[in-house]
């Protein structure tokens, strides 16, 4: 509907127009007040009404009759008894019903029906049950059923707001996975290849079998088409042939984003020594420790495998770029003083053959593949404007979903959004070349129409919650510069943040209210939120907002009545799709829940074998593990005994410690079992005993020393103490690591750390092979 429209003011209330003068009645702008004058002018002088107030003619029609100037009392009274006894025979209902097209019609029975007061067949004819419930309906808004000019208003209502509840419920956002969708377009994309290639063993069930998910080919996806190619996937997996294929195939495309890697990689380094170029010859600028910080992140992701993260640095060296004046020059020729706007955004379509989505079909109009655009914003916009080119693709090119990077796409995006301003100075992305075609221009006055009309619809939408015209859940929001959203609904009831989210009006104009959102029980409680400025927005079912509306009233706030609305049969609607979710994702959990049963009696069968083997292994080398047990014990309690006998304070003590066995023989001074004796001597001084020594056996094999195998040994020692003074016992537990070799009669890399210590990286140094230890993984 357009507002600004004659026969469209003409159809507006008395009582909007006298919300359009008080909304306008405070402002001092001339302009408004014109524009107050001129609708309230023309609707006085197109209705040919005498210049009664909005609410006497509403009350009484008869006051807003056209005056009888030159007519007689006698003729007059004569006159209207003559019309009043014809009145009582019109159907005034029946008149103002039939001044719809068929459309109209229907669309009146259709609002009529979900109001609950109508339940005859939806045809647009009328009859008795269409005239009941339209004087029902009447009746409930307290409307003259008797007056032409109210029922027209008011049937205009029933399908102007029938009109905006399903533009709203259209818009709702599916959201699907792209990943899925893009994992099953491959899928078949393969699955295509393999057949025509003559390999495959499929027989003529094949076809029966491809036809139920041959519409993803067309470009549909739902969840019906999700369910049937889960159950086509199982299908084709016995062909053992397709399989290998596919893993290929998938090689090929991990290969393809290998080189697109490198290929950004290469262009972010060409940009950094431009970069770098720049920052040597402005070491005083105050801007250079921003860039020399960036180049230093840059360069961190020299060895960075995600190609967003790449993507993303590379978008923000460009726009540095940019702002210090490293201008790559465009092939595209701007007059300086023609025809762009410096307050306008312009849209620019990539058709350069670089766009991931958007192209030129048959007719020569843009289109897009995979129901997809990416839409890249060079320069400031507002969220009037963001919302008057959202709307444009939305209406233009009809995607099921779009992604919009602001100073973040580098020739990938499909249309380019970029402001008049920067157009003129010249001032165009890296990304910007000569296949680019302008496509929309969105003036400054295009963006405030679209305001303009939303602040209408929202003064419209204020007066039905306040009737009670309106029924369902809608948004008042506050100016209090706060955007987390209160919800007075039940905190586990997710279907009411899913149609918020997928209302286009909501997410294009008042998106970042639902990135914090919290639930609140009761109106009391939300209505002091708002005063304590922890919400900036209000979703509530009509009956409560008209309460909240009074409240705004009492206490002086500035509150606006958003222009968006969710209906029951909305809420119903994503709750049958979370529900067919659910069965799926349920049908998903028992395929999972049994390959994990198989791959745990797997993982079993695989475990026993490993036993069987540890068996034989360890019952080949106990004993030689045990001799070397044996040696290290001996040396472990010679170190103990020490630490218990001896303190570093002691007369003899060097004397002592040197005359030990354990002395290391290429030192001479020290010993590897230093970190035991230097322990046992600390707990001596805190007054700890011996109760018990034991050794566990934890792992033995071969080790490669200087190209020779010799054996390696890990064993654990535990100490058991206690402590008299305190009363309390302890277990003093130490990892020792050794190589034995026999040659020459020594041990060697003797380590010991703590029994948490992992021996991982002992093994690896030492290319440690177990011959004690069999992993079920082998």
């Amino acid at each position: 509907m357009n507002f600004f429209d004659t026969d469209a003011i003409r159809l507006l209330s008395w009582s909007t127009v006298e919300a359009f003068r008080a909304r306008f009645k405070k402002s001092k702008h001339f302009i408004n007040i014109l524009l107050l004058t001129t609708i309230t002018a023309f609707f006085m002088s197109s209705s040919n009404v005498k210049a009664q107030t909005p609410a006497q003619c509403f009350q009484n029609p008869s006051l807003c009759q056209k005056s009888p100037s030159t007519k007689t009392r006698t003729q007059t009274q004569t006159q209207t008894q003559t019309k009043k006894s014809r009145t009582k025979k019109e159907d005034f209902i029946g008149r103002e019903f039939r001044k719809f097209n068929a459309e109209g019609r229907i669309q009146i029975q259709k609002t009529l029906a979900d109001e609950g007061l109508y339940t005859s067949s939806i045809d647009g004819l009328y009859g008795s049950g269409t005239r009941r419930s339209i004087k029902a309906y009447l009746d409930k808004a307290g409307i003259n059923s008797s007056s032409s000019e109210a029922i027209s208003v008011a049937l205009n209502k029933l399908v102007t707001f029938k009109e905006e509840d399903e533009q709203f419920a259209s818009k709702i956002n599916e959201n699907e996975a792209i990943s899925n969708k893009l994992e099953t377009e491959n899928f078949i994309a393969d699955l295509e290849a393999y057949v025509n290639s003559g390999d495959s063993n499929f027989g003529l069930n094949f076809a029966i079998e491809f036809a139920k998910i041959s519409d993803i080919k067309k470009g549909r996806w739902n969840s019906s088409l999700e369910e049937a190619f889960n159950k086509f996937k199982v299908y084709v997996s016995s062909e053992v042939g397709f399989i290998a294929f596919h893993k290929m195939k998938i090689e090929e495309r991990q290969q393809a984003y290998q080189d697109e890697l490198s290929k950004t990689k290469k262009d972010l380094f060409e940009l950094i020594a431009l970069t770098r170029t720049w920052a040597k010859s402005n070491l005083f600028d105050e801007r250079t420790a921003d860039v020399i910080k960036l180049i230093a992140t840059a360069e961190a992701v020299e060895k960075d495998d995600n190609l967003s993260v790449v993507e993303e640095v590379l978008a923000a060296v460009a726009e540095m770029n940019e702002k210090i004046g490293i201008i790559k020059p465009t092939s595209k020729d701007i007059d300086l003083e023609s025809p762009y706007l410096a307050d306008a955004l312009y849209l620019f379509g990539n058709f350069s053959g670089n766009a991931p989505h958007l192209f030129k079909g048959l007719s020569g109009q843009p289109q897009l593949s995979e129901g997809m655009v990416n839409i890249c914003v060079i320069g400031d916009w507002d969220k009037w404007q963001r919302y008057t080119v959202l709307d444009y693709v939305a209406e233009e090119l009809r995607p099921d979903n779009y992604f919009i990077y602001e100073q973040a796409c580098q020739n990938s995006g499909d249309i380019l959004a970029i402001t008049g301003l920067r157009l003129i100075e010249g001032r165009t992305p890296l990304a910007f070349s000569s296949g680019y075609e302008q496509l929309r221009e969105v003036s400054r006055s295009d963006a405030m129409a679209v305001k303009a009309k939303f602040s209408l619809m929202s003064e419209i939408y204020e007066d039905s919650i306040l009737s009670g015209e309106k029924s369902g859940y809608g948004v008042l929001s506050f100016d209090n510069s706060i955007s987390a959203m209160c919800l007075l609904v039940p905190e586990e009831n997710a279907d009411h943040i899913d149609a918020l989210r997928g209302n286009f009006d909501l997410a294009t104009l008042f998106e970042e209210s639902l990135q914090s959102v919290q639930f609140d029980e009761n109106i009391i409680d939300a209505f002091r939120q708002i005063q304590r400025d922890r919400c900036g927005y209000i979703y509530a079912v009509s009956q409560d907002l008209a309460q909240l509306i009074d409240a705004a009233k009492n206490n002086n706030l500035e509150y606006t009545v958003l222009p968006v609305w969710v209906t029951d049969k909305v809420l119903l609607e994503i709750a049958e799709k979370r529900t067919q979710i659910a069965k799926i994702q349920l049908s998903e959990q028992e395929a999972r829940e049994q390959k994990k049963l198989l791959n745990e009696q797997a993982r079993k069968a695989a475990m026993a074998k490993a036993l069987v083997r540890q068996a034989a292994l360890r019952n080949k080398y106990d004993i030689r593990y045990t001799a070397i047990l044996d040696q290290l014990a001996i040396m472990t309690k010679t170190a103990i005994d020490f630490g218990f006998a001896y303190s570093p304070l002691d007369a003899n003590y060097t004397r002592q410690y040197l005359g030990l066995d354990i002395i290391d023989s290429e030192t001479e001074n020290s010993s590897p079992f230093d970190p035991i004796i230097e322990d046992i001597q600390e707990l001596a001084l805190e007054k700890w005993e011996q109760t018990g020594l034991t050794f566990e056996k934890i792992d033995y094999g071969s080790v490669n020393y200087n190209g020779r195998i010799l054996e390696g040994a890990v064993v654990e020692i535990k100490l058991t103490i206690k402590n008299r003074v305190i009363g309390e016992f302890e277990t003093y537990c130490r990892n020792i690591r050794a190589i034995k070799d026999d040659d020459f009669d020594m041990w060697r890399k003797i380590k010991i750390e703590n029994c948490q210590t992992n021996n991982d990286e002992w093994k690896l140094a030492n290319d440690f092979e177990s011959r004690w230890i069999v992993s079920s993984e082998k």
